[in-house]
């Protein structure tokens, strides 16, 4: 027993058991989000320099601006500590994605560590109660080791999890140190410390509830003290309240967009998107209630994508959304039964449920169903409590807490192991595409993913025979990532691009009308049609497969991008079909746009010699 007295080695062991249990991600590209807020984020990219605009503005707009998609994400997030890290991190080491890897396996065992000094700290644990040790030991360790985490850790994006924790977890350590030493240097810390877990991510925001029920329960004070004792916390959200308004120009939540990918609730409804009914909602959420506590007890299969569709419309009769109301009822009924009993597995749910309700679409939307990122900080609570729930029973079978460490340890290795497995999927795009396929399969953004990440692959290639082959799959990946949301402007867009490859003049017309129709004022849409129009009318004009349809192509492309091509690839084909006065028309057109062209001058010479001598 004296290992778990040796708080030194095990917190060195649990950063070690951290830091190389994640170390098989150093390799790995940037991945999905990683754009937005890293390689493509302007603020990030001016390294030090960009750190003013991104204190001021909403978090993405450093993306969004650059990529004139301002209309296309619903705003709200004030997120500048994640942003600020990456910044400095480019500053010094540019788009290197090992070293951004290797700064958040590095937060990833800098949480660990810090939720073990927390518990101990909380818990005061002492030779004569082996259980409070091995609760705290218990704990730590299962929070390190649990798949589910593997989303924040693999994805630079989510060190803004990553911090907001950290910060959160250094708060509430911070104001028992306050509290017991009644020190203002502490409490200072614990202002600051709170502003940062909130400037890393506003689910940090429920931690002002938690902090009074830290000191209840860990504590010997009353209700009325514990609340007045977190007045520190409360400077820091009124700081950040303000920071967060002005930045955002008071507008919290952004603006809304009617569109699956953004507003999960919504169907379709005699071609349009309607939100779910109440029902709908309620039993939705419920079930995805469920889902988290599900991933927490059985870490299997994860995926990254809880995009629609790949969780319908929940109805109250479901056996998943019965479960969820039944294990939530228990869960909060024991939690207010240990209230006053000050149970520390009470107080683990009270912090699971808290920290998990800011992000389950109770309060606000969060624009997805679930993600197993918003489990991070909520598993603080669910690891605590299972922790406590097993050295309550170690106990009761007569204080057999070597034992029961075997076994913790053994379960620690599986969790382990499947965490170590899971990070392989995020090696790269196509990969984690490919991965989270078998349990996403009918989500629309993860085909639209595969589908236009084979795309550019295939186009990147030389290899006619392999460029055909990825041509194809990209094709029927965005083919049904369409079928599954019809208006999905990306989609669209890929599509387009990909048939226009294989020369299906037909299908790329169509889905670049689609997108036009979609967003008529978007650069890439109308070039892409009027693209796509042109060389289908060469197409069709070639061999007079179709002079009519040719014509129609052609002239189409014409009004949306007027050239010189275009209109001497009309002349051509009215020539085709002895129009000699209209070919003529069009040869003058193309003269227009490129005065002194000597070619075109003798061509248009001879052509309007042929249209006198015909009308002759």
């Amino acid at each position: 027993m004296q290992f778990l007295y040796n708080t030194r080695i095990q917190g060195l062991l649990l950063f070690a058991l951290a830091f190389l249990l994640y170390a098989n991600t150093l390799g790995h590209d940037f991945v999905l989000d990683d754009r937005m807020v890293v390689t493509e984020n302007k603020w990030v990219q001016q390294g030090l320099s960009g750190i003013p605009q991104i204190l001021t503005t909403e978090s993405f707009s450093g993306y969004l601006a650059e990529k004139n998609a301002e209309n296309t994400l619903p705003g709200g997030r004030f997120r500048p500590l994640s942003l600020a890290f990456f910044a400095l991190l480019f500053q010094f080491f540019g788009n290197s994605s090992t070293v951004f890897h290797l700064f958040s396996v590095l937060l990833f065992a800098a949480n660990g560590l810090m939720l073990y000094l927390f518990l101990l700290k909380a818990l005061k644990p002492t030779p004569e109660a082996h259980g409070r040790m091995f609760a705290v030991w218990a704990a730590s360790l299962l929070f390190v080791v649990h798949p589910v985490h593997t989303e924040v850790v693999a994805n630079v994006k989510s060190c803004d999890e990553q911090l907001a924790l950290l910060a959160g977890i250094g708060t509430l350590y911070a104001l028992l140190r306050a509290f017991d030493g009644r020190s203002l240097k502490w409490a200072a810390a614990t202002a600051l410390l709170f502003l940062a877990a909130c400037l890393g991510k506003e689910n940090a925001v429920p931690l002002l509830l938690v902090a009074p029920l830290v000191l209840w329960f860990f504590r010997d004070v009353s209700p009325g003290k514990s609340l007045a004792a977190a007045w520190p916390m409360a400077l820091s959200f009124a700081a950040y309240t303000l920071l967060r308004g002005v930045a955002l120009d008071w507008h919290f939540s952004g603006q809304t967009v009617n569109d699956p990918l953004n507003d999960p609730f919504l169907k379709a409804l005699n071609g349009v998107w309607a939100p779910f009914s109440t029902e709908e909602k309620a039993a939705t959420i419920l079930y995805t209630l469920f889902e988290y506590l599900r991933l927490l007890v059985w870490p299997w299969p994860l995926t990254h994508d809880y995009f629609p569709f790949t969780i319908e419309p929940q109805s109250f009769v479901r056996p998943g959304v019965i479960a969820g109301i039944i294990l939530y009822l228990l869960m909060l009924g024991f939690a207010v039964a240990g209230l006053r009993r000050k149970n520390t597995a009470a107080f683990g749910i009270l912090f699971y449920v808290l920290t998990l309700g800011i992000v389950a679409n109770i309060i606000a939307p969060v624009g997805v169903f679930m993600a197993e990122r918003f489990l991070f900080m909520p598993s603080v609570g669910f690891c605590l409590s299972i922790g406590v729930g097993l050295a309550g029973l170690a106990d009761r079978f007569g204080q057999k807490f070597g034992q029961t460490a075997i076994l913790v340890a053994l379960a620690a290795l599986v969790l382990a192991a499947t965490t170590f497995n899971r990070n392989k999927a995020w090696a790269n795009e196509e990969r984690l595409y490919k991965t989270d396929m078998e349990v996403s399969a009918n989500s629309a953004k993860l085909r639209n993913g595969l589908g236009t990440v084979l795309l550019v692959k295939a186009l990147a290639t030389s290899d006619n025979a392999a460029r055909q082959t990825l041509l194809e799959e990209a094709e029927a990946q965005l083919h049904k990532a369409i079928e599954l949301h019809p208006t999905y402007f990306d989609a669209l867009l890929a599509h387009g691009a990909c048939v226009f490859y294989l020369q299906k003049f037909d299908q790329s017309v169509a889905s670049y009308r689609g997108a036009v129709r979609l967003n008529p004022t978007d650069a890439k849409a109308k070039l892409g049609l009027a693209y796509a129009l042109r060389y289908g009318g060469d197409y069709y004009a070639a061999d007079n497969r179709n002079p009519e349809k040719a014509l129609s192509y052609l002239s189409e492309a014409w009004q949306i991008n007027p050239d010189t091509a275009i209109a001497t690839h009309i002349a051509g084909q009215y020539y085709a079909l002895g129009e000699m006065r209209e070919s003529a028309i069009w040869l003058e057109q193309a003269l227009n746009l490129a005065p002194g062209d000597q070619r075109l001058t003798v061509i248009l010479g001879k052509v309007r010699a042929l249209a006198a001598e015909k009308e002759k």
